[in-house]
């Protein structure tokens, strides 16, 4: 069972694990495209590609997440999740560390490279509305508390800075802005936004804090304190595991070309793209069996799964232009996770998936699990 590249949007990539361990292994990779789970026919499985433990952070990035940062900067949205079970490398694959950083700091680096003089110095509209909105914004900011300052300009210094650019547009300027959220139980949680009432970080946040950054440090130190916020419990597999779902959110505003007067920064012509990185909670097989059907948790990866599953089927139909086909209607209003994401089961922008597994025989239903919970789709 494979991954047709050609006829569909939604693209799914599988990165496996190195063995640091040095036990025996249930994975074989077959070639750049194939995986084997202990060897057998029937566990042969096909991706848009496999990274294996020879394959470097940045070489992942380029191969895997690259061309969604140049579409994002060519104004089309894309939406991209990180799965797997608990200790099969997601985290270091999104964050990375200071000296090998991963997806987040990468995509930051590139975007803030490639637009380089092209970024505006702070995005204002020139009708009344959005002139009233950035009054409105500027005056509940002073209001509410500042982000404590866990993470100081200094706290990034010495960081490896990807030196990729990618192409983008002639004579335009571009605003970035960036939200944080986490998705536990089905409540949606502000990452940003520094607790007023709890200091167990139990604040519902219903307006989303969206901040609009310079550089790519200044959107990492949000990033990182509003990692410090999410919740996170033991498990057999990994002392710090995320108990929620993480989505980090790229916002591009370009007001389209610059004139010889200077931006014409008019809402009616701006163009907006999103760059969505969702990092699944970890979890273990044993917990995946027993509340699948139960857990709020799962029901939403259940749900996504539906979502992605229709979305590829109305896909090919399109590509194969079968009339006998009926388009189906993608179930994403059933949870909360999958209500976020409207636009892209709708149709609009592209969808990609990463797979991360672990290789060694100990984690085989493990293995088990993260790939058959995806490949009943394709």
């Amino acid at each position: 069972m494979g991954v047709d590249t050609h006829a569909a949007q939604v693209k799914v990539f599988c990165r496996i694990k190195p063995n640091f361990d040095g036990g025996d292994e249930c994975i074989t990779c077959l070639d750049e495209t194939s995986l084997s789970i202990q060897n057998t026919r029937s566990n042969i499985h096909s991706f848009c590609r496999v990274f294996t433990s020879s394959d470097s952070q940045s070489e992942v990035f380029g191969a895997c997440l690259l061309p969604y940062v140049t579409s994002v900067l060519n104004g089309e949205s894309v939406l991209f999740f990180d799965y797997g079970v608990t200790g099969s490398g997601k985290t270091y694959t999104m964050q990375g560390t200071m000296s090998d950083p991963g997806f987040i700091p990468r995509a930051l680096d590139t975007i803030f490279n490639s637009i380089a003089s092209n970024s505006t110095l702070k995005y204002v509209g020139l009708t009344s509305e959005a002139i009233m909105d950035r009054q409105r914004f500027d005056y509940s900011s002073r209001l509410r508390t500042p982000l404590k300052p866990d993470y100081p300009p200094s706290c990034l210094d010495g960081r490896l800075v990807d030196p990729t650019t990618v192409p983008i547009p002639r004579n335009h300027l571009y605003s970035v802005f960036i939200t944080y959220i986490e998705l536990y139980n089905d409540v949606i949680y502000d990452l940003l936004e520094v607790p007023t009432e709890d200091a167990n970080r139990s604040v519902y946040v219903h307006g989303v804090t969206e901040l609009e950054v310079k550089s790519a440090n200044e959107a990492l130190r949000a990033y990182h304190q509003g990692q410090k916020r999410r919740r996170v419990g033991a498990t057999a597999m990994n002392k710090e595991s995320s108990r929620s779902h993480g989505i980090f959110t790229i916002r591009i505003l370009d007001p389209r070309e610059l004139t010889a007067v200077g931006p014409p920064v008019d809402d009616l012509r701006k163009q907006v793209s999103l760059l969505w990185l969702i990092l699944f909670c970890g979890r273990s097989a044993k917990v995946l069996f027993v509340s699948l059907l139960l857990a709020t948790i799962n029901k939403s990866l259940l749900t996504l799964r539906k979502c992605v599953e229709v979305l590829r089927m109305n896909q090919s139909a399109r590509v194969c232009q079968n009339p006998t086909v009926q388009q189906q209607i993608v179930p994403y209003r059933d949870c909360k996770l999958t209500r976020l994401f409207k636009s892209f089961f709708e149709g609009c922008g592209q969808v990609a998936i990463l797979v991360c597994v672990h290789p060694t025989l100990g984690e085989y239903s493990e293995t088990v699990v993260s790939v058959a919970f995806l490949f009943p789709i394709f």
